[in-house]
Formats: C-alpha cells, structure tokens, sequence
C-alpha cells in the first residue's frame, strides 16, 4: 500500500494557519470582554443612580480581603523579626510595652472594632494603653499590649482571627470589646453558624461582602471604577439591615434572639480557649455615642444617621445585657464624657460629616474609658 505524505512545510504551514486562527479567536475575545466591561462601566451610573457603596470602601482601602475573615487589617509588620507577632500578615498592633523595668513582660490583649484599633486618636494613648498602664502601676509588672482590632469587623471575624493565633500570642488578659452595631455586623459578615447550639466555622466564600471587595482588591482596574462600586454596593446589600431602620425597629426582637444565641455560643467558645490556653477574658462595651457627647448631640446625631438613637440604645441595652449574663463583663464607662476634649473632631474621622465625638473617643476621653474600666476590673475583685 502507498501512502502520500505531505511535504514538511505544508503540515507546517497548517499548523500555523491553526494558531494564527486561535490567538485571533482569543485576541477578539479578551477584547469583547474589556469592551463590555468599559461599556457597564459606563452605563451604570444609568442604570443605577443610587448604587453608592458605604463603610465597605474604607475596608478595600484599609484591609485585606481574604477567606479566612472575609478581611482583616495590613500588618504593621515590614520585616522578619516581627512576623512571629502578625502571623498570616493579617494586623495585630505593634506591641507597647509598658514598664520594662519590672522584668518579664506578661501579654494583654484587646480584641475588638474601630474603637480598640484607635485609627482616629493620633494625639495621646489607646483607652487599651491607659489600662495597661494603670494595671502596671498597681501590680508593679511588665505588659507587653497588644491591639488585634479593625474597622467594621463583627464578632464572628473577632473570634475566628482570635482562636487562629492565641496559641502563638500567649495572652494573660484578653478584654473583648463590644459595640451595638456587632448586631448587625454578626448578621451581614457571619463566619460562623449554629447548629444545635454547636458553632460551625466557615469560609467567606458564600459572602456577597467578601467577594465584592475580593474583586476590587484583586482585579486590575477595578478599585475606584463604577463596575467596582457597583459590585461593593451590592456585596454590602446583602443583608444591610442599616439601610432600611423601619424594618430593623419592626424586628428588633428577632434580631435580638439571633444575636443572644450566637454571642452566647461566642463567649461559651472563649470559655473553652481560656481554659485551653489559661489566659482571663472579660468583656466589655464601647460608649454609645449620646452617652459621650453634648446634651443636644442626641437631636443632632437623629438627624444625621438613618437610625434613631431610641434603637441605638435599645441594642446597647439588650447587648450588655448578653455580656452581663456571662458575669465576665466590666464597663469602661460611667456617663462622664462631657467636656469637648474627650471627643475627636468631626474632620478627624475619615472626613465625614459627623457631630463631634460621634462615635470614637479623643485623649482625654480615651484616658478616661482607660481609668474606668481599670477601677472596674478590681472593684470586682478580678485579677491577674
């Protein structure tokens, strides 16, 4: 039998036609695609004129999305020598040290949100740092102070970067700090899930948040694009009881179930990591903003914010209540933040439009929210 075989350069010449042809299908491909992309980024401004994302552009600007906590803080970190500290180059704070002079430094912990992290207080020391300090001076130790907190995190993200490095931190105090608005974080950025009072950990994989500012922060171009805050403006939807207070307030007592099992199950879980790792937890709850700043900042604060002050407090009350009933909590206030010096100044928080001292502390009231729970931990006999 007699085959014909093709001449060399004809079998290459087809080979060629064959990849010519399939970059040229990629080449209009990709370009369809960056087409349509610049074309929605244009029109959604039309198609949604109020598609505004929220707090959640601070949190692409600020941390790091990720799996394990839907985003946590960049490390301080920069070189070798700390990355003991940071683990997993997610933030916990520089560590300050108080008194070196005693000797061995034993390791406090604060956990929390925004107003642990102290972003806004550039002036003076943490309400942490004045505790610390208090603390050293009565018992005559060294505390090495660590802040493991950011912006806008719940409790979920609290609990689940905690319980990943207790073990290398090696804590002897851990306060937990606790805000009204974990009520509605632990509902929008859940990591965890009950099930018959058991938790179940999970990634942030079938979070809407996680993957809009997944995408921000990975894909070029997209940060600060209207496609980009149009799909921030959706991950932060999902969920976003804030954005609608009338069905939050004809709610409230589901809300409030929800978050009393939950952050039951949270500190129930802490239980078994202090005897674990022999560390003492106490909890305890940030100033809600009418109970720092002036009489009339009440009135103010109703008209700048989608929600009224009766269900500020209303949440505030039922959330200390879920921390009082673990009898591990301590106030770090007593309704004294009054003159202007113990509030930050509107332009020192992120710029926005805000009365003075509308959620976060400046130095004196820091000093102040230091001092009392300090005063508090021992006039309840607690110690360390």
């Amino acid at each position: 039998m007699k085959f014909n075989k093709e001449p060399s350069h004809v079998f290459l010449d087809k080979n060629m036609n064959i990849w010519i042809k399939s970059f040229f299908i990629a080449f209009l491909v990709i370009c369809s695609i960056f087409l349509s992309l610049i074309a929605v980024n244009y029109a959604m401004p039309l198609l949604c004129k109020e598609c505004r994302p929220g707090f959640i552009t601070q949190a692409v600007d600020t941390g790091i999305f990720n799996s394990k906590y839907i985003y946590w803080g960049k490390s301080y970190c920069k070189n070798s020598t700390c990355k003991k500290e940071v683990i997993n180059n997610f933030l916990t704070s520089e560590p300050v040290f108080i008194n070196e002079n005693y000797g061995k430094c034993e390791t406090l912990l604060f956990l929390g949100d925004s107003f642990t992290e102290s972003p806004w207080d550039n002036v003076g020391k943490s309400y942490a740092e004045h505790f610390a300090i208090n603390l050293s001076e009565k018992n005559h130790s060294c505390y090495k102070l660590l802040r493991m907190a950011m912006s806008g995190v719940g409790n979920d993200q609290q609990l689940a970067r905690f319980s990943d490095v207790v073990k290398f931190l090696k804590p002897k105090l851990v306060v937990w700090q606790f805000y009204w608005n974990d009520f509605y974080d632990n509902v929008e950025k859940p990591l965890y899930s009950l099930d018959n009072g058991k938790l179940i950990r999970h990634k942030s994989y079938k979070i809407a948040y996680f993957w809009a500012g997944w995408l921000n922060q990975k894909i070029p171009f997209m940060s600060g694009s209207k496609l980009g805050d149009f799909f921030l403006y959706f991950g932060e939807l999902r969920k976003d009881f804030t954005s609608d207070w009338y069905r939050i307030e004809n709610d409230l007592p589901s809300l409030y179930s929800f978050n009393e099992q939950k952050i039951t199950a949270f500190l129930q879980e802490m239980d078994n990591l202090e005897k674990k790792y022999n560390f003492k937890l106490v909890t305890t709850v940030s100033p809600l903003e009418c109970e720092f700043i002036f009489i009339d900042g009440c009135s103010k604060l109703d008209e700048l914010d989608p929600i009224p002050y009766s269900v500020f407090s209303e949440i505030q009350g039922n959330l200390t209540s879920i921390l009082k009933a673990h009898s591990n909590f301590i106030s770090m206030y007593e309704n004294n933040y009054s003159s202007q010096e113990d509030q930050l100044n509107a332009s020192d928080f992120w710029g926005q439009e805000t009365v003075i001292g509308a959620r976060h502390l400046g130095a004196s009231g820091q000093e102040k929210a230091g001092k009392t729970l300090f005063l508090n931990f021992f006039s309840k006999g607690e110690s360390i």
